[in-house]
């Protein structure tokens, strides 16, 4: 017996014909984006359908005085949980077997946090941007949604229940109230925190919300139209299904990966949704009966297997496929085709035999509780497993100096034990004093002078730090050194971060920087950074670049260093290691090439050059060319030097393969 029969909520066949669309977009996006951009949002049209389809059967139980909200949460764990259970740990083994140690060791903490309904808060803090290649390559990525939705799950019966207690009368007023507080933060933080924006249920809760609305209200809606002639209620079914589906599907070709979302573009395909679910209630349209034919209700019965199988079998298709120098379409194209596969099995085998069996049942309690201790304990240990790969048997050892210039108050002290980085030399840091800033950063007195080259910037700064040094003492020259780690700008706009624990703190970084800049009067300031983490717009980039010109240009001669490419392969991924397990020791090395953010770094530093016709003391040092091989992708190592510490920084050995770079930028800079 279905949730829906065993809470004596009519079956409507359309409704899984709107799973079999949203499912058929998200397939189709995640084999390839370039075809559907927008198909992502198809998971925008589970969560308004779900939000119908919980309070319709909250509020059946409500009203004939039957809800257990135990029994709610136990049908909840039976029907989704022992699927997921198979899901991740038939991921954990394919991951321990096929793929790079430190992948799995992700996954593994990864599977941890989807256990605990929390998968969306792992994927936002250390995966980030949905289109980031973390996320892109991370199998578990997915399940960001099944964490949201499992969240909503978890208070909304509560306030359900209040709601229909103390202020039954006002029940849709409330409700409409959330979804407006919802959508305004979502459509706020679209533009100011994306990626929260993206991945948390404060931003997400309004679609539930809407759904919601229409289950509360649905009686209304049917009266109303029903209250029509015949032939205006036929055309009223008609427009709205239509209109409800063209929402819908040209939402799949107008949001891409550039669109701020979910923000006010999201109510598109909500919104349709919620048309075509409307239209399906009040009678029966063309449309209504295309999602109510078999292959469509078939496809949106299995939907929820589909979308837990179908992504991690991909990555694992492109991976293989991209290490035997095969496309990586095609091996997403047949991950998707066995990850659909399995699903259907396992719906056949896990899914169904729980779904329609009644809830309490001891011995599956039992062996649910068990499949989770399972997959718990097995995720802890691959989490946790000690590394057996060593990359270092292809490349010699790099040195990663970055902490050694670093002025913030903590230089990140576990970079070196980190799986990304475990494998490079870091030189002993003397014992630091707390914030070097306060007291004149890191200054090399290699002349007679104060600083006459100051550094400023952030961990792309620190990078180049040591080589900068170097120079400065063959030269005799005195060098300031003014940067910090953990995303802090060359601009003066620091924001709160692991060095600086308040706004507050950060203004007065930025204060003590101009300060010693004002006092050392240098003669060169070297402005160094992720740029393409700097500003959303180029647009908005050049502003705040000129502002910086506008008032360093004056004080001394400035030059900005262009950002070397990132690689695309993801931050979260140990390189050396990668690139061992690509060869299996002796193949040929993979060509590499820059992220999706490339054209964004190229049209930052073509507006830092144009800005040199406004200000004569500034010149572009273009640290970037040089890693550029001629046919675009990128030359990360020579021989056995390995030139890159991460996606986006260099080791010392990467920053000293351009010293001739920087030796010629800083001796004109200074002879000017």
């Amino acid at each position: 017996m279905s949730l829906l029969e065993r809470t004596k909520i009519p079956y409507i066949a359309p409704l899984d014909g709107i799973r079999a669309v949203a499912i058929l977009a998200v397939l189709v996006f995640h084999v390839s984006p370039e075809f559907l951009t927008g198909g992502f949002v198809g998971v925008d049209i589970f969560f308004a359908l779900s939000g119908y389809l919980i309070t319709s059967v909250l509020m059946s139980d409500l009203d004939n005085g039957r809800l257990s909200l135990i029994k709610f949460y136990q049908r909840r764990i039976q029907r989704l949980l022992p699927s997921i259970i198979v899901m991740l740990l038939a991921v954990l083994l394919l991951w321990v077997q096929f793929m790079p140690q430190s992948d799995a060791r992700a996954t593994g903490v990864h599977a941890l946090w989807s256990l605990c309904n929390l998968s969306n808060v792992y994927v936002w803090k250390d995966l980030g941007n949905y289109w980031a290649p973390s996320a892109v390559w991370a199998p578990l990525t997915h399940t960001w949604s099944l964490g949201i939705e499992e969240q909503f799950y978890l208070f909304f019966p509560f306030l359900m229940t209040v709601l229909v207690r103390y202020q039954r009368h006002r029940l849709s007023l409330w409700l409409a109230t959330f979804t407006l507080a919802s959508f305004a933060a979502s459509w706020y933080g679209s533009n100011h925190h994306p990626a929260a924006a993206f991945y948390l249920l404060p931003t997400r809760c309004w679609e539930f919300f809407l759904g919601s609305l229409l289950s509360i209200n649905q009686n209304r809606f049917v009266a109303t139209l029903q209250s029509f002639k015949t032939g205006t209620q036929t055309l009223a079914h008609e427009f709205l299904s239509a209109l409800g589906l063209g929402m819908v599907i040209l939402s799949f070709y107008i949001i891409n990966e550039k669109t701020p979302f979910p923000g006010w573009i999201s109510l598109v395909p909500v919104s349709g949704t919620i048309l075509i679910i409307a239209s399906a209630l009040a009678g029966r349209s063309k449309i209504s009966r295309f999602l109510a034919c078999p292959p469509m209700v078939a496809t949106g019965r299995l939907s929820y297997s589909f979308y837990l199988w179908h992504w991690p079998f991909i990555i694992l298709g492109k991976a293989l496929a991209d290490k035997n120098e095969l496309p990586q379409l095609a091996g997403a194209f047949a991950g998707c085709i066995l990850g659909l596969i399995l699903a259907w099995v396992a719906h056949i085998v896990v899914e169904q035999p729980l779904r329609h069996r009644s809830t309490g049942n001891k011995w599956r309690i039992s062996l649910t509780a068990a499949g989770f201790s399972a997959a718990a304990l097995c995720a802890c240990l691959i989490a946790l497993a000690q590394r057996t790969t060593e990359p270092r048997s292809l490349f010699d050892i790099s040195t990663f100096s970055i902490k050694l210039y670093d002025t913030g108050r903590d230089p990140e002290a576990g970079l070196a034990t980190s799986d990304l980085l475990y494998d490079l030399h870091f030189p002993d840091v003397p014992q630091p004093d707390q914030d070097l800033w306060r007291n004149g950063g890191i200054q090399h007195l290699h002349g007679d002078t104060p600083p006459k080259v100051v550094v400023l910037g952030s961990s792309h700064a620190l990078m180049y730090s040591k080589v900068i040094d170097a120079i400065c003492h063959d030269h005799r020259v005195s060098v300031g050194f003014l940067g910090a780690g953990l995303g802090s700008p060359a601009f003066f706009e620091t924001p709160v971060n692991g060095h600086f624990a308040t706004l507050d703190i950060a203004r007065e970084f930025d204060r003590a920087r101009r300060k010693w800049i004002s006092l050392w009067k240098p003669t060169t300031i070297i402005a160094i950074d992720r740029w393409d983490t700097r500003a959303k717009t180029p647009q908005i980039f050049e502003s705040k670049l000129r502002q910086f010109l506008q008032e360093l240009c004056p004080l001394a001669n400035v030059i900005i260093v262009a950002q070397v490419p990132v690689l695309d392969v993801g931050h979260h991924r140990n390189l050396r290691e990668f690139i061992h397990w690509h060869t299996d020791g002796y193949k040929k090395f993979p060509l590499l090439s820059a992220d999706i953010h490339d054209e964004t770094r190229r049209k930052y530093i073509k507006l830092a050059e144009s800005a040199k016709d406004d200000f004569d003391s500034l010149s572009i040092l273009r640290a970037d060319l040089p890693f550029y091989h001629n046919d675009g992708s990128i030359k990360y190592y020579s021989g056995r030097t390995f030139f890159y510490a991460d996606d986006n920084h260099l080791t010392d050995e990467g920053s000293e393969s351009i010293r001739y770079l920087f030796e010629k930028a800083i001796l004109e800079s200074l002879t000017q």
